[in-house]
């Protein structure tokens, strides 16, 4: 790999590794320059494929300057040939470089393409970007005067007496929750309106809410029936109706019949009440 990279202009002193990642764990990390790129899968059958082109290309861009940095089109810059992991790490160096106007939707630009990754920022950092919020709307306080939001909790999730991700709706909390299969729990807490750093409304936008680390208060998790056969039934027995009167509609409407979902509960049920 050193003399690939000389070839090309590179140094295998800029070759980083993480050997707690499983894959894309070895990248190149030229912070002067902003050149960044995968290096795990710099095999010979790999590099001959499309290796040999990316470097090339990489090359051009070390002798020519980076034209993403040089004008500093930040959202650009972290989006185009830049591998996620490496943006964390090049953003933590240059976060004060960005101007201050900028430098929270540059962080979030980041942040909302990863997943659990809380643990991934410093507090400094954090406390920096989160001193320049952006002009977002205000959530709704209830009568006590605190917002109420939600997390879906999952097994990489962080503490959720430390986590700055929630939402104010609860459906979206549990669409994130089990969005990997791997949702544990939904949490409930209260926030002061002053600890809110921004708030995203709708649900596309999935009334996302980011708050100031620490600052969560009344943390509890949501009564919620556990998933098995049993609590299966209990739920889906009161729609069942509405799916047979939504199904009559669909097949007017054209739809093929999908039996698979309704052999499974036809299924369910027969041997629940056998």
């Amino acid at each position: 790999m050193a003399e690939i990279l000389d070839h090309y202009g590179f140094t295998i002193k800029n070759v980083v590794h993480d050997p707690g990642r499983r894959f894309q764990h070895t990248y190149y990390a030229d912070y002067d320059n902003g050149i960044y790129f995968d290096v795990s899968m710099m095999s010979k059958d790999y590099f001959d494929f499309v290796g040999k082109d990316i470097l090339q290309g990489l090359s051009k861009m070390l002798e020519d300057g980076n034209q993403l940095l040089s004008p500093k089109e930040w959202d650009s810059f972290y989006l185009i040939r830049m591998p996620l992991p490496m943006a964390v790490y090049d953003f933590q160096k240059r976060f004060r470089d960005i101007p201050t106007d900028q430098v929270f939707d540059v962080w979030y630009g980041i942040y909302k393409r990863l997943d659990y990754s809380f643990g991934m920022w410093d507090p400094d950092v954090l406390e920096y970007v989160f001193s320049y919020p952006p002009n977002t709307p205000k959530p709704e306080p209830g009568e006590n005067g605190l917002v109420t939001i939600y997390s879906g909790v999952g097994e990489l999730s962080s503490s959720p007496d430390q986590a700055i991700s929630w939402s104010t709706h609860p459906g979206n909390a549990l669409w994130f929750a089990n969005r990997f299969h791997l949702g544990t729990a939904l949490v409930i807490a209260e926030v002061d309106p002053g600890a809110v750093v921004a708030y995203y409304p709708s649900f596309r936008n999935e009334n996302e809410i980011i708050v100031k680390p620490g600052t969560i208060q009344n943390i509890r998790s949501a009564d919620m029936l556990p998933a098995d056969q049993e609590n299966f039934i209990k739920l889906a027995a009161p729609a069942l109706f509405d799916y047979m009167r939504y199904g009559r509609q669909a097949r007017k409407f054209g739809y093929k019949n999908e039996t698979g979902f309704f052999e499974y509960l036809s299924n369910t049920f027969s041997a629940s009440f056998s």
